[in-house]
């Protein structure tokens, strides 16, 4: 388990008799079985509903404990710690988890498939770490996601195309893995405003269903394999503030219709096969 107070940047009261509510990081709700005057003495593991001990100094394994033995956990941030190992099996007990926060630790391995019995998670971030397995199928099931950051890992494989059931996801930050194959259609994705894609080794065309998607801002391609003509159907993008699809290898050229891209802010296509006119960029008018 994570060594206990020795080294972290702050342990107010942790292992004292003031009861666990009253530990640093440790959120709880009144005792169910006593008046809200009880509150401040009550340490019954099923009280916490939340531990927030990021950038603490906090080491070693992360506990299975914490997702087996407090039921009525909602949010767990130990963010920029150097925890280790993986992540156990067990998270998939944790029904309540809302939010889960593990990113900038030393988390390796396999992201076990048990992550998918998370049906409450509306935020899942492990950005940073040194997972290393594919991204698991079970993620289908996470329906109430809205942010997924997954980026700076090692994840092989490809998207699970069962991504596309996650029709509340706002934020996909996958960038900077080592993904491989074709990009899912991400039809049904018709809440998601930021798809960090860069960074990777994607192959195959950008797909016209992309342009359905219509709440879009920001979408980052740059260093993948990807090949083919640019879709006209991403100029129904009216939100679209960024588009860095360089370091590829799109031919053809920019499709004119991209000119009805009034709100882009940011576009970079160099570095690819691109050739032919470039009216649509000069109609961009907030480039």
């Amino acid at each position: 388990g994570l060594a206990t107070k020795s080294g972290w940047a702050s342990a107010d009261n942790w292992l004292s008799d003031k009861g666990i509510c009253a530990w640093q990081g440790i959120t709880c709700h009144h005792d169910p079985d006593g008046p809200l005057a009880q509150t401040s003495g009550y340490d019954k593991n099923n009280g916490i509903t939340a531990i927030s001990l990021g950038r603490n100094g906090l080491k070693g394994q992360l506990p299975r404990e914490i997702f087996t033995a407090l039921p009525d956990i909602v949010s767990l941030d130990l963010r920029e710690n150097d925890i280790s190992s993986t992540v156990p099996p067990e998270v998939g007990s944790a029904k309540k988890l809302e939010i889960l926060k593990l990113p900038s630790n030393l988390l390796s391995g396999e992201l076990p498939s048990s992550i998918g019995d998370l049906t409450e998670l509306r935020l899942l971030n492990l950005f940073h770490n040194s997972f290393n397995s594919s991204i698991p199928e079970s993620v289908e099931r996470l329906t109430n996601l809205r942010d997924l950051y997954l980026d700076s890992n090692y994840f092989t494989s490809t998207i699970p195309w069962s991504i596309n059931d996650l029709t509340n996801l706002v934020d996909l930050r996958l960038r900077r893995n080592f993904l491989t194959g074709h990009l899912p259609s991400f039809e049904g994705l018709d809440n998601i405003e930021i798809l960090y894609l860069d960074a990777n080794k994607f192959e195959g065309s950008l797909r016209d269903s992309l342009g359905s998607s219509s709440k879009l801002r920001e979408i980052t391609l740059y260093k993948n394999r990807m090949t083919g003509t640019l879709p006209s159907s991403l100029s129904k993008l009216s939100k679209l503030e960024k588009l860095y699809i360089d370091n590829n290898s799109f031919r053809g050229s920019i499709p004119p219709s991209w000119g009805q891209l009034k709100q882009l802010r940011h576009f970079f296509a160099y570095k690819n096969a691109l050739s032919g006119s470039i009216d649509g960029v000069a109609e961009m008018e907030s480039l």
